[in-house]
């Protein structure tokens, strides 16, 4: 092994002393290269044995060289409090009673954070960074590695007595969104002082640097932390009806991971998410991942969807959700620590749309015949106005040939008054949608035109009905391949 420069950094002298501290920087070089490993003095070591073996640890997935390196197993995950049976009520008014809470509490939390930039030579270089922790302060640091196949660094946290407690070590995966960065988050139990290592597993490069960011809370305000790490994901249990999250992002650096899994079935063709943010302040935004090497008990981490909400289709397997700021740690405040709802669900993809029934405005489904045949006929209500309510269903076949409802579908609704269309008249057409339930089912309201009356027909009691003809069609969105259409009249007046 090579002798290697290492620094250490004094990123808190004491968290008391927070906004009079200073940054104090250390330098030495190494005197002690020990056959079992790295030795800092006499207290930091790598052993061989989890070090980054060139011949042996390659792997070559979709074309890119990935290096391995695996720690071992010493992370442990926490549960995640799935609300899919609340109600939207009671997830908005838990969120509003939320927010109170946290004005008052944020009014003592105080957060400091700060950017270190450097380099690392070669392969088996590495820095250190001291950090004094106070009983209940939050650490959450995250590292940004050059975007270069070739270079592989990984960000480690030591206890004082230089125990190994957490590592991250994301292999460097160029996915067209750059590498994912390395995170670490850990909520001091006593009064301490912790050691941060950057570590260079492959590589290393004199004009390349590496962004190490850290934040310090003065305590944590989300009973779910950490999970600052892919390894740390707790599942999300993705039912037919989806899972709704509330957590919080509680600095700049905080990410929320967590994992679920897309079955192989028609029910699940797609993925809908959606991050809401539940407060005018702050930016949240989630990143959906595939790890390239699931078998290989190694984390090689591809982007595949990010931003604030949309569908994909996603081959059956597992993935990952990460939940960040939008805002750096030059922005963000004590006021951008916002609660969000992270809502996931499976989207089938149905095969066929079908009307059940049409009610009016007062529910009833009455049908009379006119010149065009025998038709559900709606009119207007005593304001001049009406709606209709459509009810029906989309399904796609099981593994029997019976149909299977297509669940959070969301099905797309237009109404042409095609007479006013035919006349030039504007407003003609009307729209609306609704998403279907677990077992398919849904329910349409849309609004009519006002109408015009342009056909004339005697009723079976003789008197002269004006009516115009409505055109209804439905699709899945997305896929307008998938409809159905029916005509329907609209009663506009009896000429006397």
């Amino acid at each position: 092994m090579k002798n290697v420069l290492k620094k250490f950094f004094v990123l808190f002298c004491s968290f008391a002393l927070i906004w009079e501290m200073q940054m104090e920087v250390k330098a030495e070089t190494s005197d002690s290269i020990v056959s079992e490993g790295i030795s800092f003095g006499a207290d930091i070591r790598f052993d061989k044995d989890t070090s980054f073996d060139e011949e042996t640890d390659d792997l070559t997935i979709n074309d890119n060289l990935l290096q391995t390196q695996d720690y071992g197993d010493v992370l442990e995950q926490s549960q995640v409090d799935v609300l899919a049976n609340e109600s939207e009520e009671e997830i908005e008014s838990a969120v509003e009673d939320d927010i109170a809470e946290l004005e008052e509490e944020n009014n003592e939390l105080t957060i400091i954070s700060g950017t270190i930039t450097d380099y690392l030579a070669a392969t088996d270089d590495y820095d250190i960074y001291s950090v004094p922790l106070s009983q209940g302060n939050y650490i959450q640091a995250r590292l940004s590695v050059p975007t270069d196949i070739n270079i592989n660094y990984d960000l480690l946290l030591y206890d004082s007595n230089f125990n190994l407690i957490k590592y991250s070590d994301y292999l460097t995966v160029l996915d067209g969104y750059g590498p994912l960065a390395d995170s670490i988050g850990y909520i001091a139990s006593e009064n301490q002082t912790l050691y941060l290592c950057v570590y260079s597993s492959a590589g290393g490069s004199n004009t390349l640097p590496y962004n190490l960011e850290f934040s310090i809370s003065s305590r944590n305000i989300d009973t779910l932390e950490t999970d600052e790490n892919v390894k740390e994901a707790p599942v999300l249990d993705i039912d037919p009806k989806g899972a709704t999250v509330t957590r919080y992002i509680n600095s700049a650096l905080d990410s929320d991971w967590y994992k679920f899994t897309v079955l192989d079935n028609l029910g699940y063709s797609k993925m809908r998410f959606q991050v809401t943010p539940n407060t005018t302040s702050g930016s949240i935004k989630f990143e959906v991942y595939e790890n390239l090497a699931p078998s290989a008990n190694i984390c090689a981490m591809a982007n595949v969807l990010s931003g604030d909400g949309g569908e994909i289709s996603l081959d059956a397997g597992e993935y990952y959700i990460r939940v960040i700021s939008t805002k750096d740690i030059n922005t963000f405040t004590t006021d951008d620590i916002i609660p969000y709802q992270l809502k996931v669900t499976p989207v089938a993809t149905p095969t066929e749309i079908t009307i059940n029934r049409l009610e009016d405005y007062n529910g009833n489904s009455i049908f009379v015949k006119y010149n065009e045949g025998r038709l559900f006929r709606v009119e207007r209500d005593r304001f001049g106005n009406t709606f209709i309510r459509i009810y029906g269903r989309a399904t796609y076949p099981n593994s029997y040939g019976a149909p299977a409802g297509a669940g959070n579908v969301i099905i797309n609704a237009t109404l042409v008054n095609t007479d006013m269309l035919d006349g030039g008249i504007m407003n003609a057409t009307t729209y609306s949608s609704a998403i279907t339930d677990e077992n398919g089912y849904f329910t349409i309201v849309i609004h009519l035109a006002s109408g015009i009356g342009h056909h004339k027909c005697f009723n079976e009691e003789g008197f002269l009905h004006h009516y115009d003809i409505m055109n209804l069609n439905l699709e899945v969105y997305q896929n307008s391949i998938i409809s159905t259409s029916t005509v329907f009249y609209y009663y506009t007046f009896t000429e006397d």
